[in-house]
């Protein structure tokens, strides 16, 4: 059941229906089983997969809790987080470390798997109690709007609000209405339209040469961020329907300034937990200058190996941590010459760009996640790299690709639809759009609505069903 389905709305309806007719243990139980259901409509062995990760994680952490010897208390953390990450590194890595194609990532698996381990190093650490009910952090683990891709929540944020009886507020179940809707037109409307295009053109490169590529890879960015962030804003929206606030994911990120900001703003409950389990330890043991910004590199290696297994995704997080690692090395001399051609006069016009220059720095990873292996990198870079003197609109090439892939009139209004989204975006920076959408008139209000429901209608790629971080 895919957010952007419809079976998966009926399912919601009714949960949300039943949630409210319940109160405390009864309905924490229903939310319970609704999150498996939830889980095994895709398959029913993965039911047996998260209480396998449940059951270990909550043994693990009832006797760390209990044990006051800290080298058994390190033994235990050990063999609590051997499961989720031993499931992890099987189905995640099996296929290639085993060679055998048959080891199909479990949906979601990465995502809870780091959710649980979080919960156990906060226990090993003192910073929050473990939980003495099976059944409450099994609802922590499992909890449907965020089971499948995030956001990563901590046990201290989450599991407090699981154990309220939120009450009906008609407010929320707006908000959480509208999350949903700006969820449903990133995803169908930008991310599924402009998918074809990218996939297309990074699908045969010696094609579609020069600017196609060139725009493919900068779609490629919006592709990815309006479908996480989709996802996301739907998670987010179920979940405040149901009275739970989940973390923010995503805060604008093609307005950072520098690489380092960027990360601030994109996927940042992933960013949080390594900077918090993994950069932190390791900079407070190893924390000259130096040491710390290998520690970036490790960790972003990291990154790159979680997101999979491949040369492209290994060779991603290196390169981002090493542009991280340039940009702290680069500080005095850029603020130097940005002083000296007096761009520190105008700081709007130099954070511009520095935002454009941030944008374009970043999507050289992008061609390196894209391409899978460093041979289909300079196969593509090759691409790139050709025919950029033609013009754009009178290239063969791209007008071959219009006939044969892509409706003219769709893809250009996806394009004024990620120029209308930086707008919005760009009021947010200035203040939250939903307190003042609420104070323009009613006819304003509705409109906006309205033209959203319309360009999921008019717009909107329908054919293509799955997420494109359930890959990861």
């Amino acid at each position: 059941m895919p957010f952007n389905s419809a079976p998966f709305f009926v399912f919601f309806a009714v949960v949300a229906a039943v949630y409210y007719c319940l109160r405390g243990t009864l309905r924490r139980a229903f939310l319970l089983l609704a999150s498996y259901v939830f889980y095994m409509s895709w398959s029913p062995s993965y039911g047996l997969l998260l209480l396998a990760t449940t059951a270990s994680v909550y043994l693990a952490a009832r006797v760390i809790a209990w044990s006051r010897v800290r080298s058994a208390r390190l033994a235990l953390l050990v063999c609590g987080m051997a499961v989720p990450f031993g499931l992890l590194t099987y189905f995640k890595y099996g296929a290639v470390l085993l060679s055998d194609a048959s080891i199909l990532l479990p949906l979601g698996l990465s995502f809870y798997a780091f959710q649980s381990v979080s919960y156990l190093l906060d226990v090993y650490d003192g910073r929050i109690p473990a939980e003495r009910h099976f059944g409450l952090l099994a609802l922590y683990i499992s909890f449907f709007p965020l089971l499948t891709a995030g956001p990563i929540e901590r046990a201290g944020k989450l599991i407090p609000q699981l154990a309220a009886d939120a009450e009906l507020d008609c407010g929320r179940i707006a908000s959480g209405l509208k999350l949903i809707l700006c969820g449903l037109f990133k995803k169908i409307v930008i991310a599924d339209t402009v998918a074809v295009f990218v996939s297309a053109a990074y699908g045969d490169p010696d094609r579609y040469r020069g600017l196609p590529i060139l725009l493919a890879t900068m779609l490629s960015r919006y592709q990815i961020f309006c479908d996480f962030s989709g996802y996301t804003d739907i998670a987010i929206g179920c979940a405040r329907i149901l009275g739970i606030d989940l973390s923010q994911n995503f805060r604008r990120p093609f307005f950072a300034s520098s690489p380092s900001d960027f990360w601030r703003r994109m996927h940042i409950t992933l960013v949080g937990w390594f900077r918090d389990y993994v950069l932190f330890p390791m900079s407070r043991r190893f924390s000259s200058p130096w040491q710390i910004r290998c520690n970036i590199v490790l960790v972003f290696f990291l990154v790159g190996l979680w997101h999979g297994p491949t040369t492209g995704y290994i060779l991603w997080g290196l390169l981002h941590g090493l542009i991280l690692v340039g940009e702290n090395l680069t500080v005095g001399p850029r603020r130097r010459l940005a002083a000296a051609v007096g761009l520190t006069r105008w700081p709007g016009f130099h954070r511009a760009l520095q935002s454009v220059f941030t944008f374009f720095l970043l999507c050289l990873p992008t061609v390196l996640a894209r391409s899978g292996s460093w041979a289909g990198f300079r196969r593509i870079g090759s691409g790139l790299c050709a025919g950029t003197s033609a013009g754009f609109l009178n290239a063969p090439a791209f007008r071959g690709f219009f006939s044969a892939q892509q409706d003219v009139v769709q893809f250009i209004a996806a394009l004024v639809m990620i120029a209308a989204m930086e707008c919005v975006h760009g009021l947010q920076a200035r203040t939250p759009i939903e307190p003042w959408l609420a104070r323009k008139p009613w006819p304003l209000r509705w409109a906006v609505y309205y033209l959203l429901v319309l360009a999921l209608i008019l717009f909107g790629n329908f054919n293509a069903k799955t997420f494109y971080y359930f890959q990861f």
